[in-house]
């Protein structure tokens, strides 16, 4: 069982995480804002939310880019650095991405042919 001080440090760093998601998630710096090194901070991090920071804001990232495609006319690429990826970096996430929008590819957002 974890104490109410190091849940309380681990929701904080989750915060910093959600406010800063496009950034470049620097894992020392959230663990030494919340008195952790690196590895015991992930861990705990784990332990709380059941899942990496990394693996968190992954995730975070990808309901977002899913929301914008959902909410705009847009491409996965070009929803995908809405989602805290740079331009052209778009690869690593777009796959991520595609299973929430329940298509392939080019198939997303192509208008649907009428009977």
């Amino acid at each position: 069982m974890l104490d109410i001080v190091t849940l309380q440090a681990v929701r904080h760093a989750k915060d910093r995480i959600d406010v800063a998601f496009a950034a470049p998630l620097d894992m020392r710096a959230i663990a030494s804002g919340g008195g952790f090194s690196t590895a015991h901070f992930i861990q705990m991090f784990n332990a709380v939310y059941g899942d990496t920071p990394g693996a968190y804001r992954t995730r975070q990232r990808v309901e977002r880019a899913c929301d914008l495609l959902r909410s705009v006319n847009l491409t996965v690429t070009d929803c995908v650095p809405g989602g805290g990826e740079k331009a052209g970096r778009a690869q690593p996430l777009s796959p991520a991405v595609l299973p929430c929008a329940g298509a392939q590819g080019c198939s997303w957002k192509r208008p649907q042919r009428k009977p």
